[in-house]
């Protein structure tokens, strides 16, 4: 690990790819996709040591292996280890991280899912002061909340390229933090608290949009200004409510 004149401590990464969960957008090259990921991956961490992608090889074809190993990743079959038996990607990531922190629990490890499977693992591994972070693809699988709450780090992004080849989520980088915010309430899985329906967890809310925010504003303190702000603004225009129960706070859309 390196210290950087920023105060905050740069780490190398391992990252590991539940293929099943977080695949490869229709229509667009993984190699694509791997240089959008570790674009972003490269703003938080030194280097990306390995990244390792889990998928069942017994239903993924021959043009996407190859796509993988040439974008400098490695597959990790997992295909049933018998007839009958279910794929065990869920399983071979669980280890592999276990392992990973085994080896050198000062490395850090990025998981790409949105499976909220991976909690207690993830959590384990911040028990053990492993540096954890969690990648997922903005217009994939939803993210399951209790993910985000379970890493150090939290990263949203769009996987998608548009025809010219740029990332379809530049109208995200480009929002007022209102918009912004807006856009992670709605993106957050809502949920019913006695007679109030589809409210939104705030702590969940506000991981989300820092995850969002962080591609152009890096300072933590600079994020938390902005989600307060925000909050005020679309309080203030009648367009978020803020429920508040046993000191716990939501958001609902009016």
């Amino acid at each position: 690990m390196e210290g950087h004149g920023d105060g905050q401590v740069r780490r190398t990464v391992t990252v590991f790819w539940d293929y099943e969960n977080q695949s490869n957008p229709k229509a667009q090259s993984f190699q694509h996709t791997c240089n959008r990921i570790r674009t972003h991956l490269l703003e938080h961490f030194d280097r990306v040591t390995y990244s390792w992608v889990f998928l069942n090889t017994a239903v993924s074809d021959n043009r996407l292996r190859a796509e993988i190993c040439n974008a400098g990743c490695n597959i990790v079959d997992c295909a049933p280890s018998s007839l009958g038996k279910t794929a065990q990607v869920d399983q071979r990531i669980i280890v592999s991280l276990l392992s990973a922190a085994f080896v050198d629990s000062s490395h850090a490890v990025c998981l790409i899912s949105a499976d909220g499977d991976y909690c207690h693992v993830l959590n384990l591994l911040r028990n053990n002061r492993v540096y954890t972070s969690l990648l997922y693809n903005t217009h994939g699988a939803a993210l399951n909340p209790m993910c985000a709450n379970s890493v150090d780090l939290c990263l949203g992004l769009d996987f998608r390229l548009n025809n010219d080849g740029e990332a379809d989520d530049a109208s995200a980088s480009s929002m007022a933090p209102d918009e912004l915010l807006l856009a992670s309430i709605r993106e957050c899985a809502g949920i019913t608290l006695n007679s109030h329906k589809d409210i939104k967890l705030a702590a969940t809310v506000g991981t989300i949009f820092h995850a969002k925010l962080s591609a152009r504003v890096h300072g933590v303190q600079d994020r938390k200004r902005a989600f307060a702000n925000a909050r005020s603004s679309l309080v203030g225009s009648d367009r978020v409510k803020i429920i508040e129960t046993n000191s716990t706070q939501y958001f609902q859309i009016m």
